[in-house]
C-alpha cells in the first residue's frame, strides 16, 4: 500500500505500508506515522490505484469498516 499525502504546510510526502492492516496498525499508535490532518493526494493498494479524496483520518475510518 502506497500513499502520497500533503501536510498542512503544502509539503508532499510518501509512505509505504505492508498492506491495509499495517496502515491501520501504524495509524492506531500513540504517534501515528502520518498526521491525521494530512490530505491524501494519491494512493495504491496492491499496485492498483485506489480512488479516495480526504484526510488520512477519513481514510483510516473508511479502511477500518
Amino acid at each position: 500500500m502506497k500513499i502520497k499525502y500533503q501536510l498542512l504546510n503544502q509539503q508532499e510526502m510518501y509512505a509505504v505500508f505492508n498492506g491495509v492492516p499495517d496502515f491501520l496498525r501504524q495509524q492506531s499508535m500513540e504517534l501515528p506515522r502520518i498526521p491525521d490532518s494530512a490530505r491524501v493526494v494519491m494512493m495504491e493498494i496492491n499496485d492498483e490505484p485506489y480512488p479516495f479524496e480526504g484526510s488520512v483520518a477519513e481514510l483510516f475510518y473508511e479502511l477500518s469498516r
